[in-house]
């Protein structure tokens, strides 16, 4: 097909990070997943990489967890306050599942504590 041999064809049909090398099923999971791992490689302190690394990993399996509880759907997504009027009255802080997946994504928790904090 249009002088691109077979292997090619096949590899093209991958997705794989650059980065870290990891293969995923679909396109969505690769770019998911590219801007956190580009974060992680300018990491240059091993500790630290390694640190960040983990608590990703950590969070990611959290995540995970939350979205199979029944009470999920409640905090899937941003309450809207033109909807929910008095929100703000009764939560002071507030932060969704998807929030929350957002920032671990981008690194913004490097640490368990600006996680808690922040949350």
């Amino acid at each position: 097909m249009w002088g691109i041999s077979k292997k090619h064809q096949l590899q093209a049909q991958r997705w794989i990070c650059e980065g870290c090398h990891t293969e995923y099923p679909n396109e969505k999971g690769l770019r998911r997943h590219r801007p956190a791992c580009t974060d992680l490689i300018v990491i240059k302190n091993p500790k630290h990489r390694q640190m960040a690394e983990s608590l990703l990993k950590d969070v990611k399996k959290m995540l995970a967890l939350v979205r199979k509880h029944d009470c999920f759907d409640n905090f899937a997504v941003p309450v809207d306050h033109t909807v929910i009027t008095d929100y703000r009255d009764v939560v002071t802080v507030s932060t969704s599942v998807r929030d929350i997946a957002s920032q671990a994504r981008k690194l913004k928790y490097y640490n368990l504590d600006l996680m808690l904090v922040s949350g």
